[in-house]
C-alpha cells in the first residue's frame, strides 16, 4: 500500500518532523512538505485552500492508495498511522484539541440528525469518557493527524469560494455522500500552540477536557 505523508507548512516544529519521520508502517512511506503560500500574508484562507488542493492533486497523479496529513505544529504518536489503517475508514481522524480559544477537541458529532448544528465532542463531558480510547463514527472534522483513503480523495475537491475551510469542506462532502468518517480516539496527539508555547493535549477526565504541557 502506497502512502503519502502530507505536511504543508508556514511554522515547522522540530518535534513535527521526528514524529512524522518515526511514524511505525510495515511498507516504505513518501513524505511531501511543501512551504507554498503564493497568495501572501494578504490571503491566508486561499494558501491554506492551495495547500491542500495540491495534496488531492499529489495522491491522485502519484497512484498513492492513501493520503495521511500532518500538520506542521502537531504531535503524533508513532502507532498514528497503523491505527488509523487498521479502522479501516475511508478518512479516520486522530484526536486532537484546537490551539486556539478554548482547546475543543476537533472531532465533530451530529447533534441535530441534518448535517448541522454538529457540536464537538469535549463539549459533551459523559461522551467523551465514554468515547476515550474508541474508535466511533464521527462527522469531521480536521487535518492534523487524517488519513483519508484514495476513494475518498477521488470523490471531493474544494472550493474556495464556498463556505468553511478545507477541512470542513471534505467532512461535509463525506457526510453527504456516505463516505464514512471515524476518529479513533487511542489516537492522541499533541497540538503545539505559539504564545504561551506549549503542547495542548485532550484529555477525558471530569473538569478540563485538555491539558497543557509546557515548553
Amino acid at each position: 500500500m502506497r502512502i503519502l505523508v502530507y505536511c504543508p507548512t508556514k511554522d515547522l516544529f522540530w518535534r513535527t518532523i521526528e514524529d512524522i519521520f518515526n511514524l511505525e508502517h510495515e511498507g516504505p512511506l513518501e513524505y511531501l512538505f511543501t512551504r507554498d503560500n503564493p497568495y501572501g500574508e494578504e490571503e491566508p484562507r486561499r494558501n491554506v485552500f492551495h495547500a491542500y488542493e495540491k495534496a488531492w492533486v499529489e495522491c491522485l497523479r502519484g497512484g498513492y492508495d492513501a493520503l495521511l496529513t500532518v500538520e506542521s505544529d502537531m504531535v503524533v504518536p508513532p502507532d498514528a498511522l497503523t491505527k488509523l489503517l487498521a479502522v479501516d475508514a475511508p478518512v479516520a481522524y486522530g484526536l486532537y484539541c484546537t490551539r486556539r480559544g478554548s482547546h475543543d477537541w476537533m472531532t465533530y458529532i451530529n447533534t441535530a440528525n441534518n448535517g448541522f448544528p454538529w457540536k464537538q465532542l469535549s463539549r459533551r463531558p459523559k461522551m467523551r469518557r465514554e468515547w476515550w480510547g474508541q474508535v466511533h463514527e464521527c462527522v469531521g472534522a480536521g487535518f492534523g493527524c487524517t488519513l483519508i483513503q484514495r476513494e475518498a480523495v477521488e470523490r471531493t475537491v474544494f472550493d474556495v469560494d464556498a463556505q468553511g475551510w478545507p477541512d470542513f469542506q471534505l467532512s461535509r462532502q463525506c457526510n453527504n455522500q456516505d463516505i464514512a468518517q471515524v476518529c479513533d480516539l487511542s489516537v492522541v496527539c499533541g497540538h503545539i500552540k505559539r504564545e504561551p508555547r506549549a503542547v495542548v493535549w485532550p484529555r477525558a477526565e471530569v473538569g478540563r477536557h485538555f491539558w497543557l504541557e509546557e515548553l
